[in-house]
């Protein structure tokens, strides 16, 4: 991506100061910043929806796709450096890091990174260095909370390094041709490369690395044993490579077991079992490199399987789980006999059978082997698990079904302590089963449609649950497992429910915000924009949706929710699909939600999407910021003063077609002149009728008093001198009234993505509680209009964000009713009752709340 390194030599470079000073430069380079980031999330959302399975690409798709992006990502990177005057320039780093990443996934580079990494260090972007498994052992705690051995992994860069400093290379490579060309010699070739890994010796670097990272597991575990286990780059993914690579378990915690474990696995990728896989589905699976994990052995007291769609079941209604005494070998061996449970799929997971069969043996670790021993007599016939454990992980299984978005295939064990840990989850290979699917019309018939092509879709999928109705973001705390979140917008603070969530709906949204993103990242069905969801279904109802065709029906559609199981199994298995899935792992996730904490900052992004959301973010802040100082801007632009019906005493100055062309060459402009459509909506507002209180207000000499000394601050500057910076979508309106002020950044288009409310209230003219009680109130209404609001004293400051034009309009003309309705009414507030009643009043449209009837 050349490209890239041309465009930063020639972008790396400072504003002159006239770009600093000038609000049209600055709204300029705001502008960039967005157009940048809406281009650059528009194609991310195009690689999640070619990893859908409807779309055809090639090497071509992903190299041009990844370059568009790379570019997007850094231009406005470039925009928020010229307009933040290079604050941000670490920036420039962690594009550098991430783009690196995806040129070396593309070109096949992937060695160079750390020989060790630990498990709880894992991130999505590691899963080539760690292998599937590894991975989402790693991923199963990050993302779900459950308990997983601790541990550590050689890398794949240590393969590379252990393959070349026994000088392997060429051998490996002929014996690839090889099974190309069907060659008699194959055989010999393989038995001479296992026996070349066997005898081999691990590099001084590679020695020490595993030296030092066993001496922190003995401080983290003690002397217990560990298990040793494949995690080949490709495995636990679309293919299973079940049992085909070798697994050491009750390795002794010392330098010499470990390092022989560690060659007998690798050695595994040249076995028998594995080369028969590769002839079947194709030679490219030696080119993978094979990670090693070296976790701590649980002791267990029951182990066994989960597979969360019986195999067994036509129907595909049940989960099948398998379990033993002891450790899980006799289960994936099939050597003893186990305990079978067949346990229903829906809630409340009903334990349809139980099969106890006798167990006269089971498998324990002693000294540095596994050793099959006779049971005793009094555990014989009794089962393995009790009935609260079964549901225990038939839920638990069903959990990872719903964040992996296919059925899958678990591993577990149960401590002596009674503790579940989940030691391997991957997808569970079934037949393909031919499911009975009624056409859409007789199901259309048979069950009762909520909704029906309203909105659009961010994620497509099937599924079903409760509904839950989040009306605010601490909502979000009481979400339960498999509900679906319906909520009047979408936000990006509902990634915390995602790993959960069945599906997503919401009112208001759009299919290129950060929350859609999301989605596909998570992969939850979600349809945004639904116009009204919110009133047409109930808490707790069970609904199902099809986001798919964009319906929504009442109660469980049990014949869509088969077909989403059976037609899952069929994923794509092309070298083109797995790698944009790893590409997206780099640019897809985001882990700078809340602006508002202190971890949001340039260092902690991961990701092109977190560098993406920075940057919107400080450049909607940089924007506010400049439009604060209006001594600035009113020596530096030219001014218009707008005459309006009530005493604003407003200046206005036009960015770009923010008043219409007759206009231009007016001292003084009416409404009518104004072409800013967030600015005549809020103008709208504070002209309704009677919502303007214009009489002088009595204020005790004591409330004036204390005004004067606990906020000099804020003393008007240029008293009777309001300022709006307007454009045809943008306004930065400041406005102050004796001793409090508003400020509204509001950027309000047709584009969703685009779109923005900044609002700031601080001060007032009477004491301190006083003006808390009004800070009270306008959190209260802002509130209930969905703002996500944050006060501190007489300070109040409220955010949205991705609103449709209408919608945004509509709550910009609340703002400025309100900015009219709350002007000296901290004077009245003399106890806290008055709270209420002049939210009531407000909501209601009864203004005119200053007489004793209302506020006594």
């Amino acid at each position: 991506m050349g490209i890239i390194k041309k465009l930063g030599a020639v972008l790396r470079r400072k504003q002159s100061d006239q770009e600093r000073i000038s609000l049209r430069a600055v709204f300029a380079r705001f502008r960039a910043v967005i157009d940048s980031n809406t281009k650059a999330l528009e194609l991310i959302a195009d690689m999640g929806d070619k990893l859908s399975g409807d779309y055809i690409f090639d090497m071509a798709y992903i190299r041009q796709v990844s370059r568009d992006l790379s570019e997007a990502v850094f231009r406005s990177i470039h925009n928020l450096n010229v307009l933040c005057q290079n604050k941000y320039d670490i920036l420039y780093q962690k594009f550098d890091q991430i783009n690196a990443q995806i040129e070396n996934l593309i070109e096949g580079n992937i060695k160079n990174v750390s020989l060790i990494m630990w498990l709880d260090e894992v991130g999505p972007e590691a899963i080539d260095f760690v292998g599937g498994k590894m991975a989402h052992l790693a991923e199963i705690k990050r993302r779900l909370g459950f308990s997983i051995p601790n541990g550590f992994i050689l890398t794949s860069s240590a393969f590379y390094e252990y393959i070349s400093f026994n000088n392997l290379e060429k051998e490996i490579k002929n014996f690839k041709k090889a099974l190309e060309n069907r060659d008699i010699t194959l055989e010999e070739q393989r038995k001479k490369i296992q026996k070349a890994i066997l005898e081999g010796r691990l590099s001084p670097s590679l020695e020490k690395n595993l030296s030092d990272a066993l001496l922190r597991y003995k401080e983290i575990c003690g002397d217990r044993p560990l298990v040793v286990r494949s995690s080949a780059q490709e495995e636990d993914q679309e293919l299973s490579f079940a049992g085909l690579f070798k697994t050491i378990i009750n390795v002794s915690p010392a330098l010499p077991a470990l390092s022989q474990a560690y060659k007998q696995v690798i050695a595994s990728l040249f076995g028998t079992k594995a080369l028969e896989y590769a002839k079947r589905f194709g030679s490219h699976l030696l080119d993978m490199a094979m990670a090693v994990g070296f976790l701590e052995l649980i002791e267990a007291r029951t182990s066994g399987v989960i597979f969360t769609v019986n195999p067994q079941d036509p129907k595909l209604e049940t989960i099948l789980i398998t379990a033993n005494w002891g450790l899980g070998i006799a289960i994936v061996e099939g050597s003893l006999p186990v305990d079978h449970f067949i346990v229903s799929r829906k809630d409340p997971n009903h334990i349809l059978q139980k099969k106890i069969f006798e167990k006269t043996h089971y498998f324990v670790p002693q000294k540095e082997e596994i050793v099959e021993t006779y049971l005793p007599e009094d555990i014989k016939r009794k089962p393995c698990l009790v009935d609260e454990e079964i549901k225990v992980l038939a839920k638990a299984g069903l959990s990872l079904e719903r964040y992996f978005k296919r059925p899958q295939d678990i591993e577990w064990t149960i401590d002596d302590k009674g503790s579940l840990y989940i030691l391997q989850s991957r997808p569970l290979q079934l037949l393909n089963k031919v499911i009975e699917v009624k056409p859409l019309p007789e199901i259309k018939q048979k069950y009762q449609i909520i909704a029906e092509k309203k909105g659009l879709i961010a994620q497509g999928g099937i599924a079903s649950g409760p509904v839950f109705i989040a009306y605010n973001l601490e909502d979000l705390d009481k979400f339960p497992e498999g509900a679906v979140l319906v909520a009047r917008r979408d936000s990006s603070h509902f990634v915390r429910i995602m790993p959960k969530a069945a599906a997503i709906l919401t009112d208001i949204g759009s299919p290129t915000s950060h929350m859609a993103t999301l989605c596909r990242e998570f992969r939850v069905p979600a349809i945004v924009g639904m116009g009204n969801i919110t009133e047409l279904v109930k808490p707790g109802e069970v609904i199902t949706v099809d986001a798919d065709d964009n319906y929504i029906y009442r109660d469980r559609v049990e014949e869509l929710l088969k077909f989403q199981a059976a037609s899952q199994l069929d994923l794509a298995h092309t070298k083109e699909f797995r790698l944009l899935r790893k590409i997206l792992h780099l640019v897809a996730p985001l882990n700078l939600v809340d602006p508002l904490i202190k971890d949001f900052r340039p260092e902690a992004c991961k990701t092109f999407h977190d560098i993406l959301r920075f940057c919107h973010e400080k450049a909607v802040q940089e924007l506010i910021n400049i439009g604060k100082d209006t001594k600035t801007l009113l020596d530096k632009h030219i001014t218009k003063k707008l005459k309006l019906a009530i005493p604003a005493g407003i200046l206005v100055i036009d960015l770009d077609g923010g008043l219409i062309d007759e206009a231009q060459s007016k001292d003084e402009v009416t409404i009518e002149d104004v072409n800013c459509l967030p600015f005549k909506a809020v103008l709208r507002g504070m002209l309704t009728p009677g919502i303007w209180q214009t009489e002088a207000v009595q204020m005790d000499i004591k409330d004036f008093i204390s005004s004067m000394i606990k906020t000099p601050d804020i003393t008007p500057r240029y008293a009777g001198e309001n300022l709006a910076a307007i454009s045809t979508y943008y306004l930065n309106l400041n406005l102050r009234f004796g001793y409090h002020f508003n400020i509204l950044d509001t950027y309000s288009s047709p584009n969703v993505r685009e779109n923005h409310i900044y609002f700031r209230f601080l001060g007032g003219a009477t004491d301190l509680s006083k003006r808390s009680r009004r800070i009270r109130l306008i959190e209260k209404i802002l509130s209930y209009y969905d703002f996500n609001v944050i006060t501190k004293g007489d300070l109040l400051v409220a955010r949205l964000s991705n609103l449709p034009l209408e919608e945004i309009e509509r709550l910009l003309e609340m703002i400025g009713r309100l900015i009219g309705f709350t002007r000296q009414l901290d004077v009245f507030m003399e106890d806290d009752s008055s709270i209420e009643r002049a939210f009531k009043g407000f909501i209601s449209g009864k203004y005119n709340i200053r007489g004793q009837n209302v506020i006594s």
